[in-house]
């Protein structure tokens, strides 16, 4: 299933059905923007180990400004943000950042948002807009 709304994007559906390869193949694909300039693209667990090392060196606004750069930010498996409260708050505040600017944000998840056990309630009410 896809979510479309807002600049934003969630593609949920179970393991091995290929909404992964839909994300990554999108950064190949012409957006309707047609203006983006930088295109993120990054695995959930890259978006975590990215933001313990930036934790662990002091560099958390070198790692703000990476994300929250892009014009669009592709995110796979957002399902592994449950394993973290901080990196949950962190993605929040970046999720923010890039939908104030009118960004797009692509999502892949292995179930709808509303049944992402774990996962803040904010961040949830994000995902189904």
């Amino acid at each position: 299933a896809v979510c479309v709304y807002k600049r934003q994007l969630v593609i949920y559906c179970g393991g091995r059905l290929g909404k992964n390869l839909l994300l990554a193949a999108s950064v190949h694909s012409p957006w309707p923007q047609g203006t983006a300039k930088k295109v993120t693209y990054v695995p959930s667990e890259k978006f975590l180990s990215d933001f313990i090392e930036a934790i662990g060196t002091r560099t958390q606004g070198e790692f703000r400004r990476r994300y929250r750069s892009a014009d669009i930010l592709l995110v796979d498996d957002i399902q592994f943000f449950i394993q973290g409260e901080h990196t949950q708050t962190e993605f929040f505040h970046t999720f923010n950042a890039l939908h104030q600017d009118g960004k797009l944000i692509a999502m892949t998840c292995d179930s709808p948002p509303d049944q992402l056990e774990g996962m803040e309630e904010r961040l949830i009410s994000r995902f189904q807009w």
